[in-house]
């Protein structure tokens, strides 16, 4: 009885197959920004403030980023079981569109502020929103 729920080898297999490149991914991200913490960690204080501000925003980002894509994926996978191809076909476009929306505000997002600003005003202005004005005066 037990078996029936804990499932086969090849279940398993195919399981590992999809997640082994998943968690490699993730690996890799945090990887790099461990390294991004480690190198600017060694020039000073503010600047290292700053990489990890920055870090935070981007793991933010990813969460956003994944909530939307899984969300509908789930969808996906309901209209798989039914047969529903055009219900597949519908979710999947939804998931191309939503990725390409939101790639296009990053970029635009990002572009922006390059041309408004050079790193280092952005740098300052950044560092003083989040050292400066949030922390509560006594």
């Amino acid at each position: 009885m037990l078996k029936k729920y804990i499932g086969d080898k090849d279940f398993y297999r195919r399981v590992f197959i999809i997640a082994i490149p998943i968690i490699i991914q993730n690996g890799i991200t945090h990887f790099v920004s461990l390294l991004d913490n480690i190198m600017v960690g060694q020039v000073g204080t503010l600047q290292m403030t700053a990489v990890s501000i920055i870090n935070q925003l981007m793991f933010v980002f990813g969460l956003c980023i994944f909530g939307a894509m899984s969300g509908t994926g789930i969808f996906t996978a309901q209209f798989y079981g039914k047969k529903d191809n055009d219900g597949v076909r519908t979710t999947f476009q939804y998931k191309l569109i939503t990725a390409a929306v939101l790639s296009v505000i990053c970029l635009a997002e990002i572009s922006a502020i390059v041309r408004l600003h050079s790193f280092r005003d952005l740098f300052f202005t950044f560092t003083y929103y989040i050292l400066v004005r949030t922390v509560p005066r006594s």
